[in-house]
């Protein structure tokens, strides 16, 4: 598959039925099962490295293993998840699942953290860890944007919305403001949520969509996110019109999306890295999103986007207000 050897392996028999009552029972199979597939393909073939993400301690069974070396790649562990999201703190089996991760960590013959904020978090949040040698690898992507679907547009130049929502008319061409990403509170929609209705109100030319699915694992509200701004602005429905939620989208059409957008927002209270700018910058937009973790060594303020704090939906609001208002600095 795209020149790689993919090899595809059951989870397998549960050998130890009576574990199925611990919080890590899934977790543990599921290790298991890759250090199965592992064995498998060493007998097969011979394996010099093991290379895997820390996320769930996937490989830690890899690691403790003495005939690979194993290599991680950290993405956000656990607790820092757990730290922006008390819904997913109260849940028993997360300590278990950071201790998991912890023992991946110091096991490992070599760490990649993917920005030095990364980095720096395992290591305060994973002392023992500090002994592990490592080296930062940011995120890359082949460029996408050439092969993006040109979004039809009206005759006035306003752009045509998607096939699934019908956008109210505008007095000038829409300037759409996008977000993309899991709706949960670590990537901020509720920051962004409060604070685009007083801009819409403002700017009657702009236009936000939201792709992506909720996330009812990480929800305290078992409401939806647009259930909840349907009820707060149930007296303003041209308002909540023009606030379109996609739900989870194809790749062809986040593409889509991404090249008919004109600002991308991501105020995202934490992220490792923060892929998702990389995509919105890949078809030259310009991203707000927060200081928080990797996110500074991604976006230059000033430069390829402009930075807030995070859960500052005024100073939100101001950056979102400045590039809507002026699309030579959007350029």
């Amino acid at each position: 598959e795209d020149g790689v050897w993919v090899h595809r392996y059951p989870e397998g028999e549960r050998l130890l039925p009576a574990l199925d009552a611990h919080p890590l029972r899934d977790n543990l199979a599921h290790c298991a099962a890759v250090w199965r597939a592992i064995d498998a393909a060493d007998r097969r073939f011979g394996l010099d490295l093991v290379a895997g993400n820390v996320w769930i301690a996937e490989p830690l069974l890899c690691a403790i293993d003495p005939r690979w070396p194993t290599v991680l790649t950290c993405s956000t562990p656990i607790r820092t998840i757990a730290a922006t999201q008390p819904a997913v703190a109260a849940k028993p089996h997360t300590e278990w699942q950071a201790r998991i991760e912890d023992a991946a960590l110091v096991r490992a013959r070599h760490l990649i953290p993917v920005s030095h904020a990364n980095l720096e978090m395992l290591r305060r949040l994973t002392p023992a860890a500090a002994e592990v040698p490592a080296t930062v690898v940011w995120h890359g992507m082949v460029d996408r944007a050439g092969a993006a679907l040109e979004q039809p547009q009206h005759e006035n130049g306003a752009r045509l919305p998607s096939d699934q929502h019908e956008l109210p008319a505008v007095e000038h061409p829409a300037v759409e403001v996008l977000f993309v990403g899991r709706l949960e509170p670590r990537k901020g929609i509720e920051t962004l949520l409060e604070a685009v209705p007083e801009l819409l109100r403002e700017r009657p030319q702009a236009l936000v969509r939201i792709a992506g699915a909720d996330n009812p694992y990480a929800a305290e509200d078992p409401r939806s996110y647009a259930e909840r701004l349907d009820g707060r602005l149930a007296g303003d429905p041209a308002l909540r019109r023009r606030i379109v939620f996609e739900g989870e989208v194809s790749d062809e059409q986040l593409d889509r999306l991404l090249a008919s957008s004109d600002v991308f927002c991501a105020p995202s209270r934490y992220e490792s890295f923060g892929l998702m700018n990389v995509e919105a910058m890949m078809f030259s937009r310009p991203v707000v999103s927060c200081r928080a973790g990797g996110i500074p060594e991604v976006i230059a303020d000033g430069e390829t986007g402009i930075l807030v704090d995070v859960d500052d939906a005024d100073g939100l609001r101001r950056a979102l207000r400045e590039l809507v208002d002026d699309a030579e600095l959007r350029t």
